[in-house]
């Protein structure tokens, strides 16, 4: 094989490289961009989001939980996602989510964060949740949703600003 016919192929697989890199760029922000308008605080009209009204099925993961009878927040994670590390610290500095009463379970694609020892009570990790994320089709992380005790999911989106999570979680708390 001569030097040129050695470029040749060798940029055939760059562009091969460069359309897959470019085609996993626009799933992406496809899939990001689909979420963004559900956010909460967006303005958009409650039940834009297709999740909102999906009623879970009786063997998820969050069942024991839902029994209590209250609305549970579920937060999806990675645990190699740094902003998911840095969203549930902020989310654990807002005393709504602490309050004893608040279920709040973090659903992790593997392993719990490591200071999980120092959560509170109301705080569960479940690890290699892949079920329940897949469950709703989770497009990016963090992502939350709020499930009443009837497995009704009520709100869902990327994750938000705590106090537009409190909000939202008060809101939905009301029977609304």
């Amino acid at each position: 094989m001569t030097l040129v016919e050695s470029a040749i192929v060798l940029a055939w697989i760059a562009i091969a490289l460069l359309s897959a890199g470019f085609a996993v760029l626009v799933r992406q922000t496809a899939l990001i961009s689909r979420a963004v308008p559900n956010r909460v605080g967006s303005g958009t009209t409650p039940g834009a989001n297709p999740l909102v009204g999906l009623r879970l099925p009786g063997d998820t993961g969050l069942q024991p939980w839902l029994d209590g009878g209250v609305n549970v927040l579920a937060l999806y994670v990675s645990p190699s996602c740094s902003s998911c590390r840095a969203y549930l610290q902020a989310c654990q500095a807002e005393p709504e989510l602490m309050k004893p009463d608040q279920p709040v379970v973090v659903l992790s694609l593997g392993g719990c964060p490591t200071d999980v020892a120092g959560w509170p009570s109301n705080w569960i990790c479940i690890e290699q949740a892949a079920t329940e994320h897949a469950l709703i089709d989770v497009p990016a992380v963090p992502y939350f949703a709020i499930v009443r005790s009837d497995r009704l999911v009520t709100s869902a989106g990327l994750a938000t600003a705590p106090k537009e999570l409190v909000a939202t979680l008060n809101r939905d708390g009301s029977g609304d």
